[in-house]
């Protein structure tokens, strides 16, 4: 599982509660939430919020335009990968 090869701690799954290990390079340094980043997706993924690059910025300890360059490359290479799965498609 992807969560075990990320955290510091080696855990299966992840924490019911949140988690205090600063010097991870997983763990979000901001004050509302200083927890594990795997922690606080989770709670994301059960109650879903809408963030703004200015959010997100400030979660990642990041400037906006680096947070929106980093979303222009994700977006780019996502494109790309799925341009190759429809070409691998049609040459079965």
């Amino acid at each position: 599982m992807y969560f075990i090869e990320r955290c510091i701690l080696r855990r299966s799954h992840v924490p019911i509660i949140p988690c205090d290990q600063k010097k991870c390079d997983w763990y979000v340094r901001e004050g509302c939430y200083n927890n594990c980043f795997w922690v606080l997706a989770n709670c994301l993924k059960e109650n879903p919020v809408e963030m703004g690059f200015e959010e997100i910025a400030d979660l990642e300890g990041m400037s906006v335009g680096d947070i929106k360059d980093v979303y222009a490359s994700a977006v780019i290479n996502y494109r790309k990968k799925v341009m190759q799965n429809q070409e691998e498609d049609v040459d079965i």
